[in-house]
């Protein structure tokens, strides 16, 4: 049993209690003077019930500010191995799934009704005589993305450690990147195929009905140039954690 596993589900707040209170005890028996001490155990004898009330009255709110669920986003230490057939009119051909992991980093708090938001979209873009910039390809709504496998609760999911859903496809005709998106609201305006040889940059968010933080997520996708040549083949795009531009 690996110990620091063990040790990342004891909830924050409960390890900082423990802490404070043993440094408490440590420095009342080391350094309090022994006639003095029953004085000094009926000064905080009222403080301690006081404490007590307030994490009574506001332990949810205590434990949201200092064992509140912490989410990130992450590149699956695994890739796919094979790739898939898509059909486009009359056309089939492969096309290699990206894939990104929610990992919960307090999996002792499941994370209920979780959802995974598209918020922005740059593209590089060469400047002549100047480094690349990179384009923002603005849209109001944010697109949400799907969990995988979609054939059950593809909006949202309830987990404790982690879960996989759809990024993108590359596909294999053309060398294009797709964005997954929610495959309901598909008739949109926003961009989601950009073309080999292109870098896109996108920006992702979590929500769940018990994480209330925003933080951004930025992954960078460097879309390589076209298939390899052989039927079935598909060079995958190449998907890197990044920073706001």
């Amino acid at each position: 049993m690996n110990i620091l596993n063990e040790l990342k589900r004891v909830p924050r707040f409960l390890s900082l209690g423990i802490i404070v209170l043993a440094a408490c005890i440590y420095v009342f028996i080391k350094y309090v003077p022994h006639d003095v001490k029953p004085y000094y155990a009926q000064c905080l004898t009222p403080f301690s019930t006081l404490i007590a009330v307030l994490f009574a009255m506001y332990a949810g709110y205590f434990k949201k500010v200092l064992d509140g669920i912490q989410l990130t986003i992450e590149v699956p230490k695994e890739n796919n191995s094979a790739v898939d057939l898509m059909q486009d009119g009359t056309k089939v051909f492969p096309v290699y799934w990206h894939h990104l992991v929610v990992v919960n980093e307090t999996p002792h708090q499941a994370v209920v009704n979780c959802r995974v938001w598209l918020k922005k979209i740059y593209v590089l873009k060469n400047v002549v005589n100047n480094p690349p910039v990179w384009e923002d390809n603005k849209f109001a709504v944010p697109r949400l993305m799907e969990w995988a496998p979609s054939e059950w609760e593809r909006d949202k999911r309830t987990f404790c450690t982690k879960q996989v859903f759809d990024f993108g496809q590359k596909r294999q005709d053309d060398g294009s990147f797709f964005l997954v998106t929610n495959r309901n609201l598909r008739a949109t305006s926003v961009k989601v195929n950009y073309s080999a040889g292109e870098t896109i940059k996108v920006c992702l968010f979590i929500t769940a009905d018990n994480y209330q933080l925003e933080k951004e997520f930025y992954f960078d996708v460097e879309i390589q140039n076209r298939s390899l040549g052989s039927v079935g083949e598909v060079v995958p795009a190449k998907v890197t954690p990044s920073s706001k531009p």
